[in-house]
């Protein structure tokens, strides 16, 4: 079956075939919408990408014609328009994409191999690269500090990569009332490869109601101050660990927090 292209003057694109001569205006994709937002129309046919130069069919106009095929979703072709043949009849305009399909499969493959490559090579990659700070802690050590000999000299650099920290479980901590001197022993287990900065934090309100500095591992504090007093009563809190690398680069590491209840007596 032939059919007969329509040249109207609002098309916006045009279809060229230079082995057959054949060039027909036709309306974009988005104009088809606007033109017939109920999609209304039928589609006869398609011309170009994906039709054989042999197809029986064929779209005339001016007097040249182009091989017509049968109207088809293809993941390889899409639409870029459509001719009018008739009264609410249209031939689809179909162009070729697969090369948007090899683009994505290449991109895929170099995101693929770029993953890969950069597990396999990451200590290549991102190397460990020694400090050039004073071995001598830059943060505060705690002067509440009990425990073992506080002349304190860290490594440069140490390996935390892997390392696992221990958190003390604490559910219950007991409080004086109407003072703000307490005694509770807050310690860093002394395998830990890390600094740890206590900090007491009142559920109800996000207060922090006492925050130490620098605790070294195998080291307690075990008498410090609140910011202020508390009164009578129980109280839910979360006691949050902050924690740095055990050298002279004091990187901050991944922090935890237990949850506990403060006995006020």
């Amino acid at each position: 079956m032939s059919y007969t292209a329509q040249g109207l003057s609002n098309y916006t694109k045009t279809y060229r075939n230079k082995r057959t001569g054949f060039s027909i205006g036709y309306y974009k994709a988005s104009q088809m919408k606007a033109l017939y937002p109920q999609k209304d129309y039928r589609v006869a046919g398609q011309i170009g990408a994906g039709v054989k130069k042999n197809a029986p069919d064929t779209l005339t106009y001016n007097g040249k014609s182009e091989p017509l095929g049968e109207y088809k979703k293809n993941p390889f072709h899409r639409t870029a328009g459509y001719v009018a043949c008739g009264e609410g009849s249209f031939i689809a305009v179909k162009k070729n994409i697969v090369w948007l399909w090899i683009l994505i499969l290449l991109l895929v493959l170099g995101l693929i191999f770029g993953v890969q490559y950069a597990v396999n090579h990451w200590d290549e990659m991102f190397p460990d690269v020694p400090a050039v700070a004073s071995t001598q802690p830059k943060g505060q050590v705690d002067q509440n500090i009990v425990e073992g000999d506080i002349t304190l000299s860290t490594k440069k650099k140490i390996q935390t990569k892997g390392a696992s920290i221990k958190l003390p479980g604490i559910t219950t901590m007991h409080f004086k009332a109407g003072q703000t001197e307490q005694e509770f022993i807050l310690r860093n287990p002394e395998e830990n490869p890390c600094y740890f900065k206590f900090q007491i934090i009142l559920d109800s309100t996000g207060e922090i109601i006492y925050e130490s500095n620098l605790v070294p591992p195998g080291y307690a504090i075990s008498k410090f101050h609140l910011t202020r007093a508390l009164d009578a009563g129980n109280y839910k809190a979360t006691v949050k660990y902050l924690t740095y690398s055990f050298d002279a680069e004091q990187n901050p590491l991944n922090n935890g927090q237990m949850k506990t209840t403060i006995s006020v007596e």
